[in-house]
């Protein structure tokens, strides 16, 4: 049978074939159909124009840093992202604790977010008058096991627990701060005392927030940093209404003047709106300069004016090629601006008389009237 001869001689069995090595080209066979254009939908420009929105606009930050004061501060620390050699695994002990305290804070967190019902108060299921919203009885009934409906009490409800809680914050200052006071483990380097501004606090000091950075009439490069320095800002009105001109110091300009003036370029118009921080019910703003010796002063914003690019009515485009030019002097003050720089002044200086503290047993109405003597001489009750 020649099966069985074949599978007796399989091992000297030898097969004829070509021996070839695949090669490999980097080329494409010809295209069977014509070449066909696709259009490109997107622009070529690499970066893309940004605009922020409403949103970002009307963020209020809670510090604004200037470019000039000289504060860099960084908070990385890039030694702590390098690659650590020793790779040493923690003690076994160390082991056990920190798998132990994960564990009992997250069985802690399951407990204290737990609803219970019974601390609830029935309502009745009606359509009748019902609000599909919640009122704020619902809102301070939603409570967890660990919490009271009481909780929140009203704090300094009376005049001399006002003046007691003042006192004490004079004493509490004299004590050393050696932890921030929401997370222990951060330590403070250095402290420094917080001051009122006596030199300044007589002058107004605002906030002006721009809805992009400024830029000339014209152009899409930002202002230099020092030029932003001394500009300024002034009131105008033409046929199509009332805006702000921002004024950009220009040495350049060869005009017979005296020493004492100087002449501004009228950089970019803007539309205003002012909002006295003073009145309103928002959080009170500060400015703050540090001085060589380590002091700190802050001064009082009273007014945050927010400005937005102008734009003219019917798509009229503004003239570049005669500009405003404005000549600033410096005067003297004349008596109603030193009479209200003396008045702020008073606010640090002047001495109040010392505060009565009457005792608790005391009636509400001997108080009362002894708050009603203590008043400032010069001042109406």
């Amino acid at each position: 049978n020649n099966l069985d001869e074949i599978a007796k001689n399989k091992g000297n069995y030898e097969r004829s074939d070509f021996a070839l090595r695949v090669q490999y080209k980097n080329t494409l066979p010809d295209l069977v159909y014509g070449t066909k254009s696709i259009p490109y939908t997107f622009d070529k420009i690499k970066s893309t124009s940004y605009k922020p929105s409403s949103l970002e606009k009307q963020y209020n930050y809670e510090m604004n840093f200037e470019d000039n004061t000289g504060d860099d501060i960084n908070l990385v620390n890039i030694d702590f992202y390098k690659t650590r050699l020793n790779n040493n695994k923690f003690d076994d002990i160390d082991q056990m604790l920190l798998n132990d305290e994960s564990l009992i804070d997250s069985n802690l967190s399951k407990r204290k977010i737990k609803q219970v019902s019974w601390l609830r108060r029935s309502d009745l299921l009606t359509n009748v008058g019902k609000q599909f919203h919640k009122t704020s009885s619902i809102i301070e009934r939603t409570i967890t096991a660990n919490s009271t409906l009481n909780s929140f009490k009203n704090k300094y409800k009376s005049r001399d627990e006002q003046i007691v809680a003042i006192e004490k914050t004079f004493e509490d200052v004299k004590k050393p701060i050696t932890a921030h006071h929401s997370n222990r483990e951060l330590k403070p380097i250095k402290s420094y005392a917080v001051l009122p501004d006596y030199q300044l606090w007589k002058y107004i000091f605002s906030h002006i927030n721009f809805d992009v950075e400024p830029t000339f009439q014209g152009k899409a490069e930002p202002i230099e940093s020092d030029k932003l320095d001394g500009a300024l800002l002034k009131g105008m009105s033409d046929s199509q209404g009332e805006f702000v001109g921002y004024f950009i110091r220009n040495d350049q300009l060869n005009y017979e003047t005296p020493d004492e003036r100087r002449a501004y370029e009228l950089a970019r118009e803007y539309n205003w709106s002012i909002q006295n921080t003073a009145s309103s019910a928002t959080e009170d703003l500060y400015s703050w300069r540090i001085e060589n010796d380590g002091t700190l002063f802050y001064n009082e914003i009273t007014t945050r004016i927010k400005l937005s690019k102008r734009r003219l009515e019917g798509g009229k485009l503004k003239n570049n090629f005669c500009s405003t030019i404005l000549v600033v002097r410096d005067r003297e003050n004349n008596p109603d601006e030193t009479l209200h720089q003396e008045k702020r002044d008073q606010v640090l200086t002047k001495k109040n008389p010392p505060l009565k503290v009457s005792p608790v047993d005391t009636p509400v109405e001997e108080v009362s009237k002894d708050n009603l003597d203590l008043t400032i001489p010069g001042e109406e009750t």
